[in-house]
């Protein structure tokens, strides 16, 4: 039986990501991470400050699906329920280049969590280079290349 169109975009997708090369965590990029988790106060938009502290793990980004919190190891943790309390290590790659991005964009300290544009990447066409998508609602990460602009 031949994929369905939404199995091979997720197929393409997973080797987009595969070919992304992400860069060790130094000790200084970890400590900004430690150092933004010890500062968490005041709004706590999607209630998770709590378990943010608990398990070292910065929230990053919410939606239906859960919390995405990146740890100071560079592991990325999904919570759901309320606060986003029930965690789990997020295995999708995508996810995890997709988180950097999302990182250095809201805390500059964390660019080095970035991975370099290797020779022969391409700016992306879904997004031209900008790492943003157009929807409806505004400019969301593209799917195309995770955020970065550029694909392998």
């Amino acid at each position: 039986m031949k994929p369905s169109a939404f199995e091979e975009a997720i197929s393409a997708q997973r080797t987009r990501a595969a070919r992304v090369s992400l860069p060790e965590i130094s000790q200084e990029t970890a400590n900004a991470i430690r150092a933004r988790i010890s500062e968490l106060s005041g709004e706590d938009r999607w209630k998770c400050h709590d378990t943010a502290r608990r398990h070292q793990a910065l929230p990053l980004y919410a939606d239906l699906g859960g919390i995405l919190f990146l740890r100071p190891d560079g592991e990325v943790l999904v919570g759901s329920g309320v606060s986003g309390e029930m965690l789990e290590v997020e295995t999708n790659r995508a996810w995890n280049i997709t988180l950097r991005v999302i990182a250095a964009e809201q805390y500059p300290e964390l660019k080095p969590l970035l991975p370099e544009k290797p020779p022969g990447a391409s700016t992306c066409t879904s997004c031209d280079g900008s790492g943003k998508a157009v929807v409806a609602s505004g400019h969301v990460t593209c799917g195309g290349c995770f955020g970065l602009g550029w694909q392998c």
